[in-house]
């Protein structure tokens, strides 16, 4: 298949995930026709990005994350803004489970009361959170600023701001 190719392609040029929106690219994250292409990201050893969460559709709902979360457990998941953007009641109660799901903090800060935030980075566990500024949606000075804000360890910080990032990428950053 042609998405075969072009993830040696990209795993030849030196890439190390796969990032998917499908609210832009218009199809359901969980969609038959998508999951030989999640296997072959897989067997490739690549974590994917997904855009998770919209008030707009349900292409990317937490719920879908869940099932594809479910049907490849040796795939590395995840879930942009927190598990879902606007959705996160509904990330709560999927994506917590699934030990093969990942978050980032991307465009969702200026969205939760820190409580929330808070509350969700806990309960999910810091280990599983990814940094990141969603740019250029968001001004990656203030995404950062507004978790440093947050009552971590120093050590919890470096690892949602970088050390957990190293993992998916098997080299110090």
């Amino acid at each position: 298949a042609n998405f075969e190719a072009e993830l040696d392609r990209a795993v030849a040029l030196g890439l190390h995930g796969v990032k998917l929106h499908p609210d832009f690219q218009a199809f359901n994250i969980d969609a038959p026709e998508a999951l030989p292409m999640y296997r072959a990201i897989a067997d490739r050893g690549l974590p994917i990005l997904f855009h998770t969460g919209d008030d707009r559709t349900t292409y990317s709902a937490p719920h879908r994350l869940r099932n594809i979360a479910d049907r490849f457990p040796d795939l590395v998941c995840i879930g942009a803004h927190f598990g879902g953007y606007h959705a996160w009641p509904e990330a709560v109660e999927y994506l917590k489970p699934c030990k093969n799901v990942y978050f980032d903090t991307s465009s969702s800060l200026p969205f939760l009361s820190r409580g929330q935030a808070e509350t969700m980075l806990r309960d999910f566990g810091v280990e599983r959170f990814l940094w990141g500024s969603d740019f250029p949606m968001w001004s990656p000075v203030t995404e950062y600023n507004m978790l440093a804000a947050m009552p971590f360890t120093q050590e919890e910080f470096e690892a949602i701001t970088w050390h957990n990032a190293e993992r998916f990428i098997g080299q110090e950053i």
